[in-house]
């Protein structure tokens, strides 16, 4: 190799790695003065759900600590994957995040071949809250306790039909592990929208649901439904004389409906850090609090960044399992 060859290559080698660290200093420079302009905060769901309503009481609050406006977009379609994808191929420098829900875990596991994502595209921020799912009845079903209604179902095989916001929903897995878990056999009816879902169980279309508790607690109150149980793994400020299903003998059951905060992968740490502090001091303030429980949601925040990473890492795994043992589908 010739001496002319040797020094262009030194000199291409010097000259990649001035431009690493230029990068580099650039993206602490740019995470040192953050934020600096408005902040997108994608809810890959339809407005006026129970993710837009979370999305929407935090953004101001959010936009008051970083002292910057933070714009709550609806970007639904999919089961949640467009909006989800938008985020994962954002620039990963804090000015993109994701508000999504229990979705992000089941749809590897019901739809992990349609996805142009996975877990490793995002940088975890914090849990923010769970919205309670119940298993609740029409009062016109002859059976007013979970063990009663397994009997019936147990009966009469396939005769009972259960209601959810749709194919692949919280409901639809929670409905599944409950077949798995009982041995019994319903039928599953899948609705556009835990709305009509909603107009379905009332109604008396069909007689039992797995659906969202805060749109029928006024339908709980006026005995137009019953609440039978929990499907998650803890008990439920906003409906405190409710049971989970594990205490009611299905020992270990939990399908808990999350909301929380992803940014795309490589957002500096700094930015992650800053974000899941100041969301955390939010939730955590006594006035939101009694806000969000008003509503029916309960304030949940993780410890870290990383235990958020590692509690999707878990329920990634347990719903792709669930899924495989209860067979359960989106078809």
């Amino acid at each position: 190799m010739s001496h002319r060859s040797l020094w262009l290559r030194r000199m291409v080698r010097s000259l990649g790695l001035a431009i690493a660290i230029l990068a580099l200093t650039e993206t602490a420079a740019h995470a040192d003065d953050y934020p600096s302009k408005p902040i997108r905060l994608i809810v890959p769901f339809s407005p006026g759900g129970s993710t837009d309503i979370l999305a929407r009481i935090l953004a101001p609050e959010l936009g008051k600590a970083l002292h910057q406006s933070v714009i709550v977009e609806a970007k639904a379609g999919a089961a949640s994957i467009i909006g989800t994808q938008l985020v994962a191929h954002a620039p990963a420098d804090g000015y993109t995040l994701l508000l999504t829900n229990v979705a992000f875990a089941i749809n590897p596991a019901l739809r992990g071949k349609d996805l142009s994502y996975d877990l490793k595209d995002f940088a975890p921020v914090t849990l923010l809250a769970s919205q309670p799912t119940v298993l609740v009845i029409n009062p016109a079903l002859p059976a007013h306790s979970l063990q009663s209604l397994i009997d019936l179902a147990k009966k009469e095989p396939g005769q009972l039909n259960f209601a959810t916001a749709g194919v692949g929903s919280v409901g639809h897995m929670a409905g599944a592990m409950f077949e798995a878990e009982t041995g019994v056999n319903m039928t599953h009816v899948p609705y556009q929208g835990g709305g009509t879902a909603d107009v379905g169980l009332v109604s008396g279309d069909v007689m039992l649901g797995f659906l969202g508790a805060p749109p029928l607690i006024s339908y709980e109150k006026a005995g137009k439904v019953k609440f039978l149980a929990l499907t998650d793994g803890r008990r439920s400020a906003a409906l405190p004389g409710v049971p989970t299903l594990a205490e009611l003998g299905l020992k270990g059951f939990s399908v808990d409906n999350w909301i929380g905060m992803l940014a795309p992968a490589g957002t500096p740490a700094t930015i992650v850090s800053r974000l899941f502090d100041e969301v955390g001091k939010i939730m955590k303030e006594p006035e939101i609090a009694k806000r969000l429980i008003g509503v029916g949601f309960e304030p949940w925040i993780s410890e870290s960044p990383t235990d958020y990473q590692h509690f999707l890492e878990n329920d990634i795994a347990k719903y792709k399992k669930a899924a495989r043992s209860a067979n359960v589908n989106i078809k």
